[in-house]
């Protein structure tokens, strides 16, 4: 939520919705952030829903039943006002995004003022003067004399509203400027020398009507004179006598102003033209500046490029000698690659040597398996041999043990038949019995 002063934007208007529409969207532009929008359609056609955004909740619209009038609708507007300060806008002009923030800004500076008004500058068949029309410091005589303060260019306190001021119904022109001359009895403005406010002036209805004639504008001059001239004092009224003695003077002094200005306008456009040229010459010394450093430059590179064509010579002999070796080289590589091939051939024939051979290798492998096939069969064979030669060598010695008995039988017998006869044919029998079994054996 903003901590700034509520301003009321009060906009009276009655049927020029695209009007309205550029005037309400340049409030809406405003860098014031805390704003209510009252509108007051005097007597036109409801076109709220045309010209009000769907999001805008700080837009109040109030249809002003009948054709009540300018004033009727200032003082609903300002009935319906909550602000701190307050802002009139007719719904044919606008105001410039800085428009309210500077006028804040100038009130909150200045507390003994009541109002703070802008320069307005007039906008002409849609073309905007380059410079403001309304310019002037605030003068409370020339106020009593003139309206030149337009109406969107004033803020001012709600103080105003909460000590009576209103619009008087009894006019339907000027009736700012006597809302102005009310003000002006008791208080002062202060003016804000900046270009904030637009005023249009081709405009042929509504608020924004401004194409009356000179007689019906004198009319209601007029009107308002009989007004204020009972109300205003001996002396008020000798100062206007004596500022309209001043008018030829001042007509003298705003012809000098004028040339002064004209002057002004020179001197700055030709303030701007040197100034122009002066950019002008100082790119040029630049320019100059850099040409010399370039120049600077192009010596060094100069004297870098002779350098470089010296080594660029000393890399050519370089690289022709290398071209000379890298000939030598290619013409070695190419005999080297001769004998690789005539290696490679001798290498072919060397495998497919060595293929025969493990060809013939495992051919014998085959052959030393077969052998070796024979040779566990017959060493089965000769284990076998072995224990029958084991079992004969056995028997073998259980003979051999059984003749020597047979031999010490014998050598007993023939010991026994050398001790006698008698013994000799039992003896005999004993030896055949052996004998016999030896050769049944």
């Amino acid at each position: 939520m903003s901590t700034r002063p509520l301003i009321s934007v009060l906009i009276r208007t009655k049927d020029r919705p695209t009007l309205l529409c550029e005037a309400l969207q340049s409030v809406l532009r405003q860098s014031w952030d805390n704003l209510e929008i009252i509108i007051v359609n005097d007597g036109g056609e409801d076109v709220s829903a045309q010209v009000i955004p769907q999001a805008a909740d700080n837009i109040h619209w109030y249809n002003n039943t009948g054709d009540l009038g300018r004033s009727h609708a200032a003082n609903l507007a300002m009935a319906q006002a909550t602000g701190q300060y307050c802002l009139f806008l007719d719904d044919d002009d606008s105001i410039d995004p800085a428009h309210l923030q500077n006028l804040a800004d100038a009130l909150a500076a200045h507390p003994e003022h009541v109002a703070a008004y802008s320069a307005v500058r007039v906008m002409t068949n849609g073309v905007k003067a380059d410079k403001p029309d309304f310019c002037y410091p605030f003068d409370a005589v020339r106020l009593m004399i003139e309206n030149y303060i337009p109406i969107h260019a004033v803020l001012f306190r709600r103080a105003l509203i909460d000590a009576g001021l209103r619009f008087d119904p009894a006019f339907d022109r000027f009736e700012d400027w006597d809302f102005w001359l009310q003000a002006a009895e008791r208080h002062t403005f202060v003016y804000v020398d900046k270009c904030t406010a637009t005023y249009r002036v081709d405009s042929a209805s509504g608020f924004g009507a401004k194409d009356d004639t000179g007689e019906a504008l004198n009319e209601y001059r007029i009107a308002v004179y009989r007004k204020w001239l009972p109300r205003w004092p001996n002396d008020k009224i000798l100062a206007i006598v004596d500022n309209s003695r001043e008018y030829p003077r001042i007509a003298v002094l705003s012809r000098a102003n004028s040339e002064l200005k004209e002057q002004v306008s020179r001197l700055d456009a030709d303030l701007l033209a040197r100034q122009e040229t002066q950019r002008d010459l100082k790119d040029q010394v630049s320019q100059l500046n850099a040409a010399l450093l370039a120049q600077e430059a192009l010596r060094d590179l100069k004297g870098q490029v002779s350098q470089l064509n010296a080594a660029l010579l000393a890399r050519q002999e370089t690289q022709r000698n290398l071209e000379d070796q890298v000939s030598q080289l290619n013409a070695a590589l190419l005999a080297r690659q001769e004998t690789l091939l005539d290696k490679e051939d001798q290498i072919s024939q060397l495998n497919a040597a060595l293929l025969a051979r493990q060809e013939t290798l495992r051919d014998k492998e085959d052959q030393v398996s077969q052998l070796n096939a024979d040779l566990l069969a017959r060493q089965e064979t000769q284990g076998d041999l072995e224990d029958q030669v084991s079992q004969l060598n056995a028997d073998l010695l259980a003979r051999q043990e059984t003749q020597r008995d047979l031999e010490d039988q014998v050598s007993q017998l023939n010991a026994e038949l050398l001790a006698g006869p008698e013994t000799q044919g039992d003896q005999e029998d004993q030896v055949s019995q052996p004998n016999a079994d030896m050769l049944g054996r």
